[in-house]
């Protein structure tokens, strides 16, 4: 499963790599942000397939529902009842 591997000092220039296996698919340094969003395309050019367990892919649900409802504003009128619970606790 593709995830953001973060090099050095978080706070102070952070390096990240986007891993898939164990293969380094990109890395730079920069913002989180940017991070999130290759991250996103990584899994949208991969096809990714969710595990199988209902509980994980549940959580993984909502994590990405968050990121496309809520950060990228991608169709913000169908968000969930717990993502939008997230959200209000959060603002």
């Amino acid at each position: 499963m593709p995830y953001i591997a973060v090099a050095g000092d978080p706070y102070d220039d952070p390096q990240y790599a986007i891993v898939a296996g164990a293969t380094r698919v990109t890395e730079y340094s920069g913002k989180i942000g940017l991070a999130v969003c290759r991250l996103m395309a990584v899994y949208y050019v991969i096809n990714f397939q969710y595990p199988r367990s209902a509980f994980v892919r549940q959580k993984f649900n909502y994590v990405y529902e968050f990121i496309q409802k809520i950060l990228l504003e991608l169709d913000p009128s169908r968000i969930s009842a717990k993502v939008s619970s997230l959200f209000e606790k959060l603002a």
